[in-house]
């Protein structure tokens, strides 16, 4: 048997990396064979031999992770793409993929793109209002600009040549983002080899149009490891937690130290440390009132 990697899965097709000789095979599978490539994820490590050419899936290895929206497995580093404008930038939705970084274990890094749309002062605004998310949270936070990067090449967290290596290290990443926020076009400029098209945001909607229908890995050149495009989306699924499960994917309110313990939800009690925290500033007022919404939501989803 060989070792392999599901590299890409379109239409009702998935594509298979042989690892020893680099070549691609697609995986066509029938009869009982087939519950293994109904099951397959882009991102699996597989056993597999070939017969004629023909690849037959012989195993699949044990997952580290498993994401279903998309549908992907073994990810190392979730990257969380947002525009800085057009759409606008949600601190709700970035809550809501920290929350899933967070139960899913993986590492975590945030690209703004689009700043050569604000000024100077609207970008410097944004920035503050992260320093939270960047100091306390530890988020590496980089900054993108497709149309003007000469403007911002100087700027240490800009999104050059040296930052990428930084922030594409990992074996395995994974964008994921609202349709329109340039996760096609920082796609092409990380892998130009396999230019993909895209496409403007409607004004009228103020969302994108999904360029992207099938989950693939392109191989980043500059640090020999792989990205995958997702295909958009306007909301991020949070009902696989429970209301009083949601506090323990918040890091810094885990740190807290409540008088209440494991049983206080943040969001009533008297004396609650969180609580008197995010109104002396300690904890980001925006985040805190991120939780209450989603613990709502949770709460009222039964």
């Amino acid at each position: 048997m060989k070792p392999g990697l599901i590299i890409s899965f379109k239409g009702s097709l998935h594509y298979l990396l042989d690892q020893e000789t680099g070549q691609i095979y697609p995986v066509e599978l029938s009869g009982k064979a087939r519950y293994l490539q109904q099951n397959l994820y882009v991102g699996d490590l597989v056993n597999f031999s070939l017969l004629n050419q023909q690849v037959q899936i012989n195993s699949i290895l044990p997952r580290k992770n498993k994401l279903n929206r998309p549908n992907i497995a073994n990810i190392d580093h979730l990257i969380i793409v947002a525009s800085a404008i057009n759409p606008p930038f949600s601190f709700d939705l970035l809550d809501r993929f920290l929350i899933n970084s967070s139960f899913y274990d993986l590492e975590k890094s945030l690209i703004i793109t689009k700043i050569d749309l604000l000024t100077p002062k609207e970008l410097e605004q944004l920035k503050e209002s992260l320093t939270y998310y960047r100091d306390q949270l530890h988020l590496h936070i980089y900054y993108e600009s497709s149309k003007k990067p000469q403007d911002y090449l100087a700027d240490e967290d800009f999104l050059n040549s040296k930052n990428i290596i930084k922030c594409f290290s990992f074996p395995i990443n994974a964008l994921s983002g609202q349709s329109g926020v340039g996760k096609t076009t920082l796609l092409n400029k990380l892998a130009p080899e396999q230019i993909r098209k895209t496409q403007e945001v409607s004004s009228a909607l103020q969302r994108g149009k999904n360029t992207t229908s099938h989950y693939e890995l392109s191989k980043i050149s500059a640090t020999n490891t792989y990205i995958c495009d997702t295909p958009g989306f306007l909301n991020l699924d949070i009902n696989y937690l429970e209301a009083d499960q949601l506090k323990n994917y918040y890091p810094d309110f885990i740190n807290n130290t409540c008088r209440y313990g494991n049983s206080c939800t943040h969001t009533v009690e008297p004396e609650c440390s969180v609580i008197k925290d995010q109104l002396s500033g300690k904890i980001s007022q925006i985040r805190y009132n991120n939780y209450v919404k989603l613990y709502q939501y949770l709460k009222e989803k039964k």
